[in-house]
């Protein structure tokens, strides 16, 4: 067991989100869905590794997903090198007010 909680992915675009990469190393739960419809969200439960033998701040998630065929992506990563961090980055696009990596510090319960 571990720090856990929800992500809330909210797609207010026109195009269906694919998901292009998922990777894990040392996490709980790490599960995004295939694919995010347009106008739609989905919540994601995400859960670091603090058990018994293993070292948390090489806990680490990534999932990437596409903008329909416009090539336009975005990578959900999770990192413990300095607490429970979970971070947006824009790979190469840009949204409005938000820098092209947008962390989120996870406060945990």
């Amino acid at each position: 067991m571990g720090q856990g909680g929800y992500v809330t992915l909210v797609n207010a675009t026109d195009s269906d989100w694919e998901l292009t990469k998922l990777e894990k190393y040392q996490m709980n739960a790490w599960s995004f869905p295939k694919k995010i419809s347009a106008r739609s969200r989905a919540n994601v439960y995400v859960e670091w590794d603090q058990g018994i033998g293993t070292n948390q701040k090489d806990d680490a998630g990534e999932a990437q997903y596409t903008f329909g065929t416009s090539g336009l992506k975005f990578e959900v990563q999770a990192r413990a090198k300095n607490g429970f961090n979970i971070q947006i980055y824009f790979e190469n696009l840009n949204a409005d007010g938000n820098p092209r990596v947008h962390a989120i510090n996870w406060l945990g319960p």
